[in-house]
């Protein structure tokens, strides 16, 4: 076989499993994320958001019409307190590290 041919497969190959890692991991964070977000105690607003464009090989996530309310809305009235709704919310240089 010769150097070329061995050369292309290798870097076809790594090609794939770059992306392959890159919709794995993306994945599992558009699942982890929502319980991430419900489960930190101490934030005294829950957040959720309609869709989440993850791209690791940028290094970018998107979240599309993030809606905000208080935790303890039970407790009050509906018009107390601060409620929003965001049309997108846009991170560049996302550190995978860091989310770790």
């Amino acid at each position: 076989m010769p150097i070329l041919k061995k050369i292309a497969i290798g870097i076809i190959s790594l090609a794939l499993l770059v992306l392959l890692l890159n919709f794995g991991i993306s994945y599992w964070l558009e699942k982890k994320l929502p319980s991430v977000l419900q489960s930190d105690k101490k934030f005294p607003y829950n957040i959720s958001y309609d869709d989440l464009d993850i791209s690791l090989i940028s290094g970018s996530l998107t979240a599309h019409n993030v809606y905000l309310a208080q935790k303890d809305t039970t407790n009050s009235s509906p018009k107390q307190g601060a409620f929003g709704k965001i049309r997108s919310v846009n991170i560049q240089n996302l550190d995978l590290w860091a989310l770790w």
